[in-house]
């Protein structure tokens, strides 16, 4: 039973049963031999990447290179590539997945990078093994695989593309899986990401009020088009007929541009919804091919945002042009 910690870290002394001091790191490998489970860190990743095999070889490099801090007496790397046909190739070693067949033309939908290694630490002079697993994937692939399916299979497809990545590392020693995160996320920052226009982050965290935006700012628009040109719609002298018909077709009117306004701002929340930067593997030709389709997908959605946008407020401006025509003054 732990009486007593003293410090924070993993090299700090941890006082057992009678005063005992003891190394944490001697107490966690005690904890790991007799209950033979190990602990877990794990972290999602949600960068809109473009990783090429480089950035891949780059990433086993910095592994590799941690791997000579200590004392590694055996260690192994499984390579798994996942296609969006269904199909996937494993590799036993980098060294095999170098020889990966890059004019494939099924784009690459993840791929799962795999360590399992034993490391001697000088304080507990007994192997302890550690697994890293780190998942990457490609957005743009999975968007398109989602294309392909329907009802609860789509759903399951986008919420997968919604995150681009996972490092999962399971360990004994929580320092040294310390140290194996900070050198991946290093590694994470420096590949190339894409950005997305100015502000669609905002606008997809609120696009669930576009609708309402575009009804609530057309009926404006209606309203100080009747108040300020009151006197031409309706005279001082106008009948009551004159007044009756005023009112139908200004109910009508705020009802009809509401309606079709509310129905275009509804078209640009789901355009706003679908957009998403470019985010994917480059590591056969299919994949160059699925990234510069949600190229033109994300500017077709950008367009048509734009055009829906222009065409609500040619909307607003028609229909108060032909409101002021219509001569409901008799």
């Amino acid at each position: 039973m732990v009486r007593e910690v003293i410090g924070h870290d993993d090299n700090d002394i941890v006082m057992l049963g009678d005063k005992l001091p003891v190394s944490m790191k001697l107490v966690q490998s005690m904890y790991n031999e007799l209950t033979g489970k190990t602990e877990n860190i794990g972290q999602m990743l949600n960068g809109n990447h473009e990783i090429t095999f480089s950035d891949i070889q780059q990433l086993n490099f910095k592994i590799l290179q941690l791997f000579e801090q200590y004392s590694v007496i055996e260690k192994s790397c499984c390579v798994t590539i996942y296609h969006i046909n269904d199909s996937k190739e494993q590799f036993s070693s980098f060294d095999r997945f170098s020889f990966y067949e890059k004019g494939s033309k099924s784009p690459c939908e993840n791929i799962r990078i795999e360590y399992n290694f034993l490391i001697v630490l000088p304080a507990t002079k007994k192997p302890q093994s550690y697994k890293i697993t780190v998942d990457l994937h490609s957005r743009a692939a999975l968007k398109r695989k989602a294309r392909a399916e329907v009802g609860v299979n789509r759903r399951i497809v986008q919420m997968v593309a919604f995150r681009t990545g996972m490092i999962d590392i399971e360990y004994v020693d929580y320092t040294v899986a310390r140290n194996f995160m900070t050198a991946i996320n290093e590694w994470y920052g420096s590949v190339n990401k894409n950005e997305g226009f100015w502000g669609y982050d905002t606008l997809q965290d609120n696009s669930h009020k576009i609708s309402s935006v575009f009804s609530v700012l057309s009926l404006f628009c209606l309203f100080f088009v009747i108040y300020f040109n009151s006197e031409q719609l309706v005279p001082p002298a106008a009948s009551l007929h004159q007044l009756y018909l005023a009112m139908v077709v200004s109910i009508f009117s705020a009802i009809f541009i509401s309606v079709v306004a509310g129905r275009f701002g509804s078209a640009c929340e789901s355009l706003i919804d679908v957009y998403a930067p470019v985010s994917g593997l480059i590591l056969n030709k299919g994949d160059d091919d699925v990234l510069s389709e949600q190229r033109r997908s994300n500017v077709k959605t950008v367009v048509g945002g734009i055009l829906f946008t222009a065409i609500t407020v040619g909307l607003n401006v028609f229909s108060s042009y032909a409101f002021l025509k219509m001569g409901i003054t008799g």
